[in-house]
Protein backbone atom coordinates (compact mmCIF):
# COMPACT_ATOMS: atom_id res chain seq x y z
CA UNK A 1 0.00 0.00 0.00
CA UNK A 2 1.55 3.37 -1.07
CA UNK A 3 0.53 6.92 1.09
CA UNK A 4 -0.92 9.37 -0.57
CA UNK A 5 -0.04 12.66 0.81
CA UNK A 6 -2.33 15.14 0.48
CA UNK A 7 -1.22 19.34 0.91
CA UNK A 8 -2.78 20.91 3.44
CA UNK A 9 -3.90 24.63 2.59
CA UNK A 10 -5.25 26.39 5.13
CA UNK A 11 -7.49 28.75 3.16
CA UNK A 12 -8.62 30.50 6.60
CA UNK A 13 -4.95 31.73 7.94
CA UNK A 14 -4.41 32.82 4.05
CA UNK A 15 -7.40 35.33 4.44
CA UNK A 16 -6.35 36.35 7.68
CA UNK A 17 -3.18 36.98 7.01
CA UNK A 18 -3.98 38.98 4.01
CA UNK A 19 -6.79 41.07 6.24
CA UNK A 20 -4.16 41.53 8.81
CA UNK A 21 -1.94 42.87 6.01
CA UNK A 22 -4.30 45.74 4.34
CA UNK A 23 -4.96 46.80 7.75
CA UNK A 24 -2.04 47.28 9.80
CA UNK A 25 0.55 47.03 7.13
CA UNK A 26 3.10 45.17 6.15
CA UNK A 27 5.65 46.89 8.58
CA UNK A 28 3.70 46.26 11.52
CA UNK A 29 3.19 42.89 11.23
CA UNK A 30 7.33 42.78 10.90
CA UNK A 31 8.51 45.24 13.04
CA UNK A 32 5.23 46.00 15.53
CA UNK A 33 7.50 48.42 17.93
CA UNK A 34 8.22 50.40 15.01
CA UNK A 35 7.26 54.38 15.17
CA UNK A 36 7.15 54.36 18.54
CA UNK A 37 9.16 56.14 21.23
CA UNK A 38 10.78 54.28 23.71
CA UNK A 39 12.92 55.76 26.48
CA UNK A 40 16.03 54.23 27.41
CA UNK A 41 17.49 53.84 31.02
CA UNK A 42 19.48 57.55 30.69
CA UNK A 43 15.95 59.00 29.54
CA UNK A 44 16.45 59.79 25.92
CA UNK A 45 14.14 58.67 23.55
CA UNK A 46 14.25 56.15 20.39
CA UNK A 47 12.08 54.98 17.84
CA UNK A 48 12.49 52.13 15.01
CA UNK A 49 11.58 53.64 11.69
CA UNK A 50 10.80 51.41 8.52
CA UNK A 51 11.91 52.99 5.20
CA UNK A 52 10.46 52.03 1.66
CA UNK A 53 12.16 49.15 1.35
CA UNK A 54 11.41 47.39 4.81
CA UNK A 55 14.50 48.59 6.61
CA UNK A 56 14.96 49.07 9.79
CA UNK A 57 16.86 51.84 11.08
CA UNK A 58 16.71 53.54 14.95
CA UNK A 59 16.44 57.19 15.42
CA UNK A 60 17.39 59.71 18.57
CA UNK A 61 15.58 62.44 19.91
CA UNK A 62 17.24 64.51 21.97
CA UNK A 63 14.90 67.04 22.67
CA UNK A 64 16.51 69.67 20.77
CA UNK A 65 14.01 69.70 17.54
CA UNK A 66 15.88 67.44 15.74
CA UNK A 67 15.94 63.80 14.99
CA UNK A 68 19.67 61.48 14.56
CA UNK A 69 19.22 58.59 11.97
CA UNK A 70 21.31 55.87 12.70
CA UNK A 71 21.72 54.71 9.21
CA UNK A 72 25.58 52.71 9.72
CA UNK A 73 24.59 49.39 8.72
CA UNK A 74 22.65 50.20 5.45
CA UNK A 75 24.30 52.09 2.71
CA UNK A 76 21.16 54.32 2.23
CA UNK A 77 17.47 54.72 3.05
CA UNK A 78 14.06 55.91 1.27
CA UNK A 79 11.48 57.57 3.08
CA UNK A 80 8.46 59.13 1.62
CA UNK A 81 6.59 62.36 2.87
CA UNK A 82 3.97 60.56 4.90
CA UNK A 83 7.13 59.02 6.39
CA UNK A 84 8.65 62.44 6.32
CA UNK A 85 5.88 63.40 8.46
CA UNK A 86 5.29 60.35 11.12
CA UNK A 87 9.33 61.59 11.52
CA UNK A 88 8.37 65.13 12.02
CA UNK A 89 5.62 64.27 14.61
CA UNK A 90 7.53 62.47 16.36
CA UNK A 91 10.40 65.10 16.54
CA UNK A 92 7.67 67.09 18.32
CA UNK A 93 6.44 64.48 20.13
CA UNK A 94 9.68 63.85 22.15
CA UNK A 95 10.23 67.72 22.28
CA UNK A 96 6.88 67.57 24.21
CA UNK A 97 7.80 65.09 26.68
CA UNK A 98 11.18 66.37 27.13
CA UNK A 99 9.78 69.89 27.86
CA UNK A 100 7.47 68.53 30.49
CA UNK A 101 10.44 66.30 32.53
CA UNK A 102 11.26 68.68 35.59
CA UNK A 103 14.53 70.85 34.88
CA UNK A 104 17.33 70.32 37.13
CA UNK A 105 17.97 73.30 39.57
CA UNK A 106 20.20 75.96 37.09
CA UNK A 107 22.42 78.78 39.60
CA UNK A 108 22.29 81.63 37.34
Amino acid sequence: MTKKIIPIRSTLDEERVKKEIEEKGIEKILFPESGKLVEDEEGTLHAQIIDLELDPFNCTFNGDNAVTINTENLSYIVLDHVMLDNLKNLIAESDLIYDARPKDDEHV
